[in-house]
């Protein structure tokens, strides 16, 4: 339905499965297809299941973890982009998502701006290896020391 329609709900924090980690939120991205999954023309194959937690793409903190997951420990920043989890999206203040689904955050990027830019980032990097290009850091000062400044300037005139 339409925005209107959205409601916050108290939910139980859900449990991470074997292979999953449960995130504690800091921070979610919001895209334009958003509004598609609200209302109701974007979806997976069988019914919904309510209440439906918006969100995508996401960051925070790894508070748990299931007994197979290797790559993050409790304690690690982690981002990632997961668009149909049974158990919840982004908008919450927990996620469980498969490991798989999730990278550490790199060390120079802010979970804010991990959170935001989730997809986009991992859009680029899907055309940069197709395009037969090397791999680069998706941290925004990596290359470009102006662009962390410019964004700290920019937020501080909105």
């Amino acid at each position: 339905g339409p925005a209107t329609a959205i409601r916050i709900h108290t939910l139980p924090v859900p449990r991470p499965g074997p292979r999953e980690v449960l995130l504690a939120l800091e921070a979610a991205g919001v895209g334009g297809w958003d509004e598609t999954v609200g209302g109701g023309s974007w979806k997976r194959g069988g019914r919904t299941r309510f209440p439906l937690v918006h969100g995508t793409d996401g960051a925070g903190i790894v508070v748990a973890k299931g007994a197979r997951v290797r790559r993050l420990r409790v304690g690690d920043r982690a981002y990632g982009y997961e668009p149909f989890n049974a158990k919840g999206g982004f908008y919450a203040e927990y996620i469980a998502i498969a490991d798989k689904s999730l990278a550490p955050v790199p060390r120079r990027l802010d979970l804010l701006h991990a959170g935001a830019g989730a997809v986009t980032a991992l859009t680029a990097q899907q055309g940069i290896d197709r395009a037969g290009g090397r791999r680069v850091p998706l941290s925004p000062d990596a290359h470009h020391p102006e662009q962390k400044r410019n964004a700290a300037t920019h937020q501080s005139q909105s």
